[in-house]
Protein backbone atom coordinates (compact mmCIF):
# COMPACT_ATOMS: atom_id res chain seq x y z
CA UNK A 1 0.00 0.00 0.00
CA UNK A 2 2.72 2.46 0.91
CA UNK A 3 4.91 2.36 -2.23
CA UNK A 4 2.69 4.49 -4.50
CA UNK A 5 1.89 6.87 -1.69
CA UNK A 6 5.55 7.12 -0.72
CA UNK A 7 6.53 8.08 -4.26
CA UNK A 8 3.85 10.73 -4.51
CA UNK A 9 4.64 12.13 -1.07
CA UNK A 10 8.38 12.13 -1.71
CA UNK A 11 7.87 13.63 -5.15
CA UNK A 12 5.67 16.40 -3.82
CA UNK A 13 8.08 17.18 -0.99
CA UNK A 14 10.97 17.46 -3.43
CA UNK A 15 8.95 19.69 -5.74
CA UNK A 16 9.23 17.18 -8.56
CA UNK A 17 6.70 15.62 -10.89
CA UNK A 18 8.03 12.59 -12.74
CA UNK A 19 11.60 13.76 -12.23
CA UNK A 20 11.07 17.26 -13.69
CA UNK A 21 11.52 20.18 -11.28
CA UNK A 22 8.30 22.10 -10.71
CA UNK A 23 8.58 25.84 -11.36
CA UNK A 24 12.01 25.44 -12.93
CA UNK A 25 13.19 28.83 -14.06
CA UNK A 26 15.08 28.83 -17.36
CA UNK A 27 18.82 29.26 -16.93
CA UNK A 28 20.53 31.93 -19.04
CA UNK A 29 24.30 32.24 -19.40
CA UNK A 30 25.37 35.87 -19.93
CA UNK A 31 28.88 36.43 -21.31
CA UNK A 32 30.44 39.90 -21.43
CA UNK A 33 33.83 41.27 -20.39
CA UNK A 34 32.35 44.60 -19.27
CA UNK A 35 31.35 44.08 -15.64
CA UNK A 36 28.79 46.89 -15.72
CA UNK A 37 26.94 45.31 -18.66
CA UNK A 38 27.25 41.83 -17.17
CA UNK A 39 25.74 42.96 -13.86
CA UNK A 40 22.97 45.02 -15.46
CA UNK A 41 22.00 42.30 -17.95
CA UNK A 42 21.95 39.60 -15.27
CA UNK A 43 19.80 41.76 -12.99
CA UNK A 44 17.29 42.47 -15.78
CA UNK A 45 16.98 38.80 -16.71
CA UNK A 46 16.58 37.77 -13.06
CA UNK A 47 13.82 40.36 -12.70
CA UNK A 48 12.13 38.75 -15.72
CA UNK A 49 12.09 35.35 -14.01
CA UNK A 50 15.28 33.71 -15.24
CA UNK A 51 18.11 32.14 -13.31
CA UNK A 52 21.39 33.62 -14.54
CA UNK A 53 25.02 32.56 -14.53
CA UNK A 54 27.76 34.78 -15.90
CA UNK A 55 31.18 34.60 -17.52
CA UNK A 56 33.63 37.34 -18.46
CA UNK A 57 35.52 35.42 -21.16
CA UNK A 58 35.03 32.76 -23.80
CA UNK A 59 36.84 29.93 -22.04
CA UNK A 60 34.68 30.28 -18.92
CA UNK A 61 31.58 30.55 -21.12
CA UNK A 62 32.32 27.20 -22.79
CA UNK A 63 32.99 25.55 -19.43
CA UNK A 64 29.69 26.84 -17.99
CA UNK A 65 27.76 25.91 -21.14
CA UNK A 66 29.02 22.35 -20.71
CA UNK A 67 28.76 21.99 -16.93
CA UNK A 68 25.60 23.97 -16.14
CA UNK A 69 23.59 23.25 -19.31
CA UNK A 70 21.88 26.66 -19.66
CA UNK A 71 18.69 27.03 -21.67
CA UNK A 72 20.03 30.08 -23.57
CA UNK A 73 23.13 32.25 -23.85
CA UNK A 74 23.62 35.99 -24.32
CA UNK A 75 27.10 36.30 -25.83
CA UNK A 76 29.18 39.41 -26.48
CA UNK A 77 31.27 39.16 -29.65
CA UNK A 78 34.34 41.06 -28.43
CA UNK A 79 35.87 39.15 -25.52
CA UNK A 80 39.42 38.80 -24.23
CA UNK A 81 41.28 35.78 -25.55
CA UNK A 82 38.58 33.91 -27.44
CA UNK A 83 36.03 35.96 -29.40
CA UNK A 84 32.30 35.36 -29.18
CA UNK A 85 32.43 34.05 -32.74
CA UNK A 86 35.00 31.43 -31.69
CA UNK A 87 32.90 30.51 -28.64
CA UNK A 88 29.88 30.07 -30.88
CA UNK A 89 31.82 27.99 -33.43
CA UNK A 90 33.07 25.63 -30.70
CA UNK A 91 29.65 25.48 -29.06
CA UNK A 92 27.93 24.61 -32.34
CA UNK A 93 30.17 21.56 -32.73
CA UNK A 94 28.25 19.91 -29.88
CA UNK A 95 25.19 22.01 -29.02
CA UNK A 96 22.15 23.74 -30.48
CA UNK A 97 21.85 26.04 -27.45
CA UNK A 98 20.00 29.25 -28.41
CA UNK A 99 22.57 32.07 -28.54
CA UNK A 100 21.88 35.79 -28.79
CA UNK A 101 24.98 37.64 -29.97
CA UNK A 102 25.45 41.20 -28.73
CA UNK A 103 27.97 43.75 -29.98
CA UNK A 104 28.66 47.42 -30.38
CA UNK A 105 30.43 46.70 -33.69
CA UNK A 106 27.32 47.07 -35.87
CA UNK A 107 26.83 43.60 -37.30
CA UNK A 108 23.53 42.79 -38.93
CA UNK A 109 21.15 40.07 -37.88
CA UNK A 110 21.93 38.20 -41.11
CA UNK A 111 25.67 38.28 -40.37
CA UNK A 112 25.03 36.96 -36.87
CA UNK A 113 22.73 34.22 -38.19
CA UNK A 114 25.41 33.11 -40.65
CA UNK A 115 27.67 32.34 -37.67
CA UNK A 116 25.07 30.07 -36.09
CA UNK A 117 23.55 32.60 -33.71
CA UNK A 118 19.86 32.40 -32.95
CA UNK A 119 19.49 36.18 -32.77
CA UNK A 120 21.47 39.42 -32.58
CA UNK A 121 21.23 42.62 -30.58
CA UNK A 122 23.31 45.77 -31.09
CA UNK A 123 24.79 47.60 -28.09
CA UNK A 124 23.63 49.69 -26.46
CA UNK A 125 20.43 47.68 -26.23
CA UNK A 126 17.07 48.18 -24.59
CA UNK A 127 16.84 45.73 -21.66
CA UNK A 128 13.22 44.99 -22.51
CA UNK A 129 14.24 44.07 -26.06
CA UNK A 130 16.87 41.69 -24.70
CA UNK A 131 14.29 40.06 -22.43
CA UNK A 132 11.95 39.74 -25.41
CA UNK A 133 14.66 38.08 -27.51
CA UNK A 134 15.46 35.63 -24.70
CA UNK A 135 11.76 34.75 -24.39
CA UNK A 136 11.63 34.23 -28.15
CA UNK A 137 14.70 31.98 -28.14
CA UNK A 138 13.09 29.85 -25.45
CA UNK A 139 9.74 29.71 -27.23
CA UNK A 140 7.99 31.62 -24.46
CA UNK A 141 5.07 33.96 -24.89
CA UNK A 142 5.55 37.67 -24.09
Amino acid sequence: MGWGRMIVTSTMQEGLITGIPVNKRPLVLVVDDEQRILTFTAAKLRACGYDVITAANGEDALKLATSDKPDAMVLDIVLPGMSGFEVLRKLRATSSLPVILVSAWGYTGDEAASTGATDYLAKPFDPDELASKVRGCLGQQP
